[in-house]
């Protein structure tokens, strides 16, 4: 017997919510505790404690991975902005020692972000290597026996200079570009370039 496997078209935000929610322990590990999955925010977001009991952030988006990127990295931002009103509607996120820190104040260096997109988002290689608590993964909507559900993968990025960025591309022998900062002295070949 053949099992019936097609990918489905995603008709709604709702539908696409709850095929996420109900995907949370293959993206955060067990055990997790749902905080929220609805965050007053532009976007769409869950909130969450992960397997090492840190908040999360999933930032999710049925199209865009870009969006899905500044919707999730705004929330985050407006999160530790509103620390008081986040302790009220809450709580669970300052328990004890759950996010490592003694007095239980919420810290934005220990949230992660999690972006969820049939997509990556644009610049996600670059991203991924400069803030480590950010984790992307694609997804497919797809129908298995008449029950949808989501093919989530993780997004693997190379590995800086293993060919995925523009310096790797170079021959061995070519001089490599330094980087400058605005307060270095221009060379002599720069100064007449630039007259």
């Amino acid at each position: 017997m053949s099992v019936q496997l097609k990918n489905v078209p995603l008709t709604s935000d709702e539908i696409l919510k709850e095929l996420v929610i109900d995907s949370l322990p293959n993206i955060l590990g067990e055990p997790f505790e749902l905080i929220t999955d609805n965050l007053p925010f532009e976007g769409n977001q869950i909130l969450a404690l992960n397997a090492e009991q840190r908040p999360t952030v999933i930032s999710y988006d049925s199209r865009d991975g870009g969006r899905a990127l500044l919707a999730g990295l705004g929330a985050i931002e407006s999160l530790s902005d509103n620390r008081a009103v986040l302790l009220r509607l809450y709580p669970a996120l300052f328990r004890g020692q759950r996010n490592n820190s003694s007095s239980g104040i919420f810290r934005l260096e220990e949230v992660r972000l999690v972006v969820l997109s049939p997509k990556a988002p644009p610049g996600g290689a670059y991203l991924r290597h400069a803030f480590r608590a950010l984790t992307t993964f694609t997804f497919r909507t797809l129908e298995v026996e008449g029950n949808i559900g989501l093919l989530i993968e993780p997004e693997q990025y190379p590995a800086p200079g293993a060919g995925g960025d523009l310096l790797s591309t170079l021959p061995r022998s070519a001089p490599r570009p330094a980087f400058r900062s605005g307060s270095a002295p221009l060379s002599p070949e720069e100064e007449s370039y630039f007259q």
